[in-house]
């Protein structure tokens, strides 16, 4: 057997087994509002919450899910090139906006998840993923402004400029960064620290891998509702398709049922930048279908919807040798984004872009 894959299922049986047998098991959310730290959520007023599509559709969430204010809303639109007559079609919905604090998809993420984290009474956050992690820098970042103190476990990834900047922000955020050698260790240090924050009469939150838990996926379902607002009121006509990167997954599964809760006719494409055995339409199916059951659970108003396996579109082939590992199609899709004022990069939005960019042709 091929020793990679043999490593990724040692380290899903590891994981499986280690999760349960310490606190770390508490990433499955309990979607109840717990004892709360009113003073540090004062800081983040839930009064914005009247901005949430998801609250202004159904109020009764409101007062059920844990969660504070982070996104400017709603982040804006833009065509990507309106002079090219191959790029006239093509918009960006501008998600690294969402804060100037710290853009990008998770920061919506982390008002579901840090919502909980303080509903829970945590004082302290711990999380993983890669050297490279915009999720980490993101934990980083807004848990220093809430008074939680943050411990990252991280695996290595293939440098590049783009790596190294996000290092020395989760470094600049106050991170405590620990590195890992590869995923199997990573579970074993993510229990010892764990431990060591209990030990040290701390009440850590554990925050899974790209913050990809069916209860942050109601982030990119009130995305998807904020989109449809904006179609509605003729920001945009409705989009035939949705290019986005497929890592966690859990920003593509908020998507799909967000755009069929909405009722728009929109493909959602994952571009897939991780391996499979993480990027994977059943992942996106269980994401989207435990987020959706729940929240049918806690409000009777909301729609019985389920997404399908048919709902759900992952394109391979812009990966190129592994996570992080630059292609010549991104390298080229970030320059033409930079011609265009944006600035992409080379992990998750560059190989996105150069799918899209296949497809046109």
């Amino acid at each position: 057997m091929n020793r990679r894959l043999a490593t990724r299922r040692t380290f899903l049986a590891s994981t499986a087994a280690a999760l349960p047998a310490t606190g770390l098991a508490t990433w499955t959310p309990d979607w109840r509002i717990c004892r709360t730290d009113a003073g540090r959520l004062a800081r983040f007023p839930r009064g914005s919450n009247r901005s949430v599509p998801l609250f202004q559709r159904w109020p009764a969430l409101s007062e059920s899910l844990p969660w504070i204010s982070l996104v400017a809303r709603p982040t804006p639109l833009q065509p990507f090139n309106h002079l090219d007559p191959t790029l006239r079609h093509v918009w960006v919905k501008r998600d690294d906006l969402t804060s100037s604090r710290y853009g990008g998809n998770k920061v919506r993420k982390n008002e579901f998840l840090l919502g909980q984290a303080l509903a829970e009474d945590a004082n302290a956050l711990l999380t993983m993923g890669s050297i490279g992690s915009h999720h980490c820098a993101s934990v980083a970042c807004f848990g220093r402004d809430l008074g939680l103190d943050t411990t990252i476990v991280q695996v290595p990834q293939p440098i590049t400029p783009h790596v190294q900047d996000m290092i020395r922000w989760q470094a600049a955020y106050g991170a405590r960064q620990i590195l890992a050698r590869n995923e199997i260790h990573q579970i074993w240090r993510l229990r010892r620290e764990f431990s060591h924050l209990e030990a040290a009469g701390k009440r850590p939150a554990f925050i899974w891998a790209g913050g990809s838990t069916p209860y942050a996926t109601i982030s990119y379902l009130d995305a998807a509702l904020e989109l449809a607002d904006q179609v509605k009121g003729g920001r945009l006509a409705i989009p035939e398709r949705i290019y986005v990167a497929a890592g966690s997954c859990g920003t593509l599964a908020g998507l799909v049922a967000g755009f069929k809760l909405a009722g728009l006719p929109t493909q959602v494409i994952g571009v897939q930048v991780v391996p499979a055995i993480v990027c994977n339409p059943l992942t996106v199916h269980r994401l989207a279908n435990i987020m959706l059951d729940n929240l049918a659970a806690l409000d009777p108003e909301f729609p019985g919807l389920r997404v399908t396996l048919d709902d759900i579109e992952i394109r391979s082939g812009f990966m190129g040798t592994g996570y992080g590992a630059p292609t010549p199609a991104a390298e080229q899709a970030v320059q033409l984004a930079r011609t265009n004022g944006l600035e992409l990069e080379t992990t998750y939005t560059g190989k996105t872009l150069a799918a899209l960019l296949e497809d046109l042709k």
